[in-house]
């Protein structure tokens, strides 16, 4: 998940109506809403794991979704946008899912796009051989209802409506797997899955790595830093703008204030 990146969106608010803009037609009202009865004052949430994302809305070819006509399938959906560099990264990969499973009529891939411009969106789906099912949301208010944090997220929604994963569309390999050996066993493969698991190890072993080089190098800079009762000009040696050296001999017995 920019924002982080992941990459950060803050997302906030739930309940909101949306306009889906079409290609040819007036914006179609709709809402998104983690739950259509939930309390507002209840605070902000993040979209997570066991949530039932609330689903209303048009596609760009004018078909209405809703949590009634998508029971029964495996959804996987894709919060992303053509200015989203780690979303066009991850584009071949998401792609690459569509094209081993997507004429599997029990699973639907699914993206929402938050693009200001259509021209651009449209430009990117044509270049790119974007087949898949597209929604338009250029209010984000289905990012905003959804609450997904970051971009890009992947949510898979499972045939009952819950959210059976929340994340980035490259950690989504094992869940998918555990989600097709669940709800649609005929696509599963275990191959794949180990493969997945066998990946995803990797890559958290990799970011300890990386988190404890971040922890080693941190300590070293604040052992590097001046402390009160440090005598900093010891070791100095420097050329000002003149040419003039700068040395601990040049400064000795003056009050040195040094700003950086």
């Amino acid at each position: 998940m920019h924002t982080n990146h992941w990459i950060k969106q803050a997302l906030a608010a739930t309940g909101l109506s949306l306009a889906v803009v079409l290609s040819s037609a007036a914006p179609v009202a709709a809402q998104v809403r983690l739950d259509p009865n939930r309390d507002e004052s209840a605070g902000f949430k993040f979209l997570a794991t066991g949530d039932v994302p609330y689903i209303d809305f048009t596609t760009t070819d004018g078909e209405v979704l809703t949590n009634e006509s998508l029971k029964g399938k495996l959804v996987v959906v894709d919060l992303w946008a053509t200015w989203c560099a780690p979303c066009m990264a991850a584009l071949p990969h998401f792609k690459g899912m569509v094209e081993d499973y997507g004429d599997n009529d029990k699973i639907m891939f699914l993206g929402v796009s938050l693009d200001t411009d259509r021209a651009t969106l449209d430009k990117t789906l044509k270049e790119h051989n974007i087949t898949w099912t597209q929604v338009y949301d250029e209010d984000r208010n289905i990012n905003r209802a959804w609450n997904s944090g970051m971009l890009p997220t992947i949510a898979v929604i499972a045939p009952t409506g819950e959210a059976v994963y929340v994340g980035h569309p490259m950690n989504m390999d094992a869940p998918f797997q555990e989600a097709l050996k669940k709800y649609v066993p005929e696509a599963y493969s275990a191959e794949k899955h180990e493969a997945a698991l066998a990946k995803a190890a990797e890559a958290a072993k990799q970011r300890e790595i990386e988190a404890e080089k971040r922890r080693l190098a941190a300590e070293a800079q604040a052992a590097a830093a001046f402390k009160l009762g440090d005598f900093p000009l010891a070791k100095l040696d420097l050329t000002d703008i003149d040419g003039n050296a700068i040395t601990a001999d040049s400064l000795k017995g003056k009050v040195v204030i040094m700003d950086f």
